[in-house]
């Protein structure tokens, strides 16, 4: 927003959006990603349309979110904030291979 002569605020033009081209290539470029995974195209679309303000992207460990707002943020013209729960992941991953290893030696767990 911004003000004008009359002390009110009116919203800042936006720039149209990249095209859909030039998104995919940074993708490949940047992150080495050639395809992209199931949801992650609207998201990436939500944030670079400004259709909302805020977007959250919920999706299971692993399933690419972090990609949905990195890639937008090398187009956008301001700061962009991700809040990523990593300590989460981490832990998943862990608890994950922690069983594999066990299945793998033949043990079992029991909780």
């Amino acid at each position: 927003m911004r003000g004008n002569q009359a002390g009110t605020t009116e919203p800042v033009p936006r720039a149209p959006p990249p095209a859909w081209v030039t998104v995919r290539g940074q993708a490949k470029a940047r992150f080495g990603i050639a395809r992209f995974r199931p949801g992650q195209r609207e998201i990436i679309d939500a944030v670079l349309n400004g259709e909302r303000r805020d977007v959250i992207g919920i999706m299971p460990t692993g399933a690419g979110k972090s990609l949905c707002y990195q890639l937008p943020s090398l187009f956008l013209p301001h700061a962009t904030v991700v809040v990523s729960p990593l300590i989460s992941l981490m832990q998943d991953q862990q608890e994950k291979r922690f069983l594999e290893l066990t299945h793998a030696a033949g043990g079992q767990v029991m909780s």
